[in-house]
């Protein structure tokens, strides 16, 4: 049996609508009747007035214009034949009361009118915040399903790209054992340590970005020397790139930062080695540190291709990855936006700017030089 498919939603007949709101204005109006002939003794009927302009826009609010205008004819009528002189009947001997009976339909003719136009746009206010809502959600959930598919388009490839280079090269140790020569024994060798690094730096990639995306990344800080954490990040970026040029410029004395080294080690090499894969190899990748006032200026400039200034913050959102031909293959696009994510856990920033000489990339991290007063972070140690 094929199950039965729901009914669509249906909205009420325009019929029965109009019903329910005419029966509304004679409901409403009935009761301010009642409840002006009460008060009649206490107030004056043209303060009563209000309570009847109060029904017709009450109506016009829930029901709109028609039961609006039949709630201003029975206001109207109400007050004429239970609250003006002779009572009981439709006849008016005083001119006051008369200028208050045309003063009330005058009133609510318009206030109904407004209350139901007020009631429309409440209405289409209503509809555009439900579907900006769903839209966002829409949109929310297209960004998950890119982001899924990113990242095992990126497993998929980075994991086993490496894979299958070692497994090939230890296939070809094996088998063609006698028959290589030192010098093929070598490169195969060589070709295994290069892809088991690119491997670990992908999965600690993927591991920070993990420990990020979820908040468990814990922040051990002391005191480091920034000198230092840079000379770290240059040599862990020589054993995979052992023809690297860099060059270091400090424009000031280097200052303590009271950071955890790692992290921060970790942010600077995902720079680096971004900027090693994109440089020409005969191009030096700069490396410069300054202090200004309580910040570490550290600035790591390469002369690849550049990144074109609309995409300069793109760069950082995850698996994002500006680079043509073979070098696209080889970046992940989790590197800078992991690094904003350790910086920025920091109190630091990171940017993206052009070369100093119209080539490259410059890209500027900034970090708070802090000096806490509390006994378990104590004053810096002498230097």
């Amino acid at each position: 049996m094929t199950a039965r498919p729901e009914p669509p939603n249906e909205k009420p007949s325009p019929v029965i609508g109009s019903w329910r709101g005419h029966l509304f204005a004679v409901t409403v109006v009935a009761a301010v009747t009642a409840v002006t002939v009460l008060l009649e003794v206490w107030i004056k009927n043209y303060n009563l007035v209000l309570l009847f302009v109060l029904a017709v826009v009450i109506t016009g609010l829930k029901y709109g214009s028609r039961p609006a205008i039949v709630a201003a004819v029975l206001s109207f009528l109400g007050f004429n034949f239970f609250l003006t002189e002779p009572k009981y009947t439709f006849e008016v001997s005083q001119r006051d009361e008369l200028a208050t009976l045309v003063i009330l339909f005058a009133i609510a003719l318009i206030c109904g009118p407004a209350a139901s136009r007020i009631r429309s746009q409440i209405l289409l206010l209503q509809e555009r915040v439900a579907l900006t809502r769903d839209l966002q959600s829409a949109r929310l959930q297209s960004e998950m399903e890119q982001l899924r598919s990113a990242l095992l388009s990126s497993v998929s490839h980075d994991l086993r790209s490496p894979l299958a280079a070692m497994m090939g090269a230890a296939e070809s140790l094996k088998v063609l054992d006698k028959q290589l020569t030192p010098v093929d024994r070598d490169d195969l060798l060589d070709t295994i340590l290069q892809e088991s690094r690119r491997l670990d730096s992908y999965i600690q990639n993927l591991l920070d970005m993990t420990r990020l995306g979820h908040g468990t990344l814990k922040i051990e800080r002391d005191w480091v020397s920034i000198a230092d954490i840079i000379g770290s990040a240059v040599a862990r970026l020589r054993r995979y790139f052992p023809g690297v040029k860099t060059e270091f410029l400090a424009k000031s004395p280097p200052p303590l930062l009271y950071a955890h080294a790692a992290l921060i080690e970790q942010a600077l090499f995902n720079i680096l080695e971004n900027a090693a894969r994109y440089s020409p190899a005969d191009e030096c990748i700069r490396i410069s540190v300054a202090r200004q006032g309580d910040t570490c200026v550290i600035e790591i400039e390469d002369r690849g291709p550049g990144i074109p200034e609309a995409l300069r913050e793109q760069v950082f959102d995850m698996f994002y990855a500006v680079a043509e031909g073979d070098k696209k293959a080889q970046s992940t696009g989790m590197g800078l936006a992991i690094c904003r994510g350790m910086i920025g856990a920091h109190g630091g920033t990171v940017r993206a700017l052009a070369g100093t000489q119209g080539r490259g990339t410059r890209i500027v991290v900034k970090l708070p030089v802090d000096y806490p007063s509390s006994p378990a972070g104590g004053l810096p140690p002498e230097h």
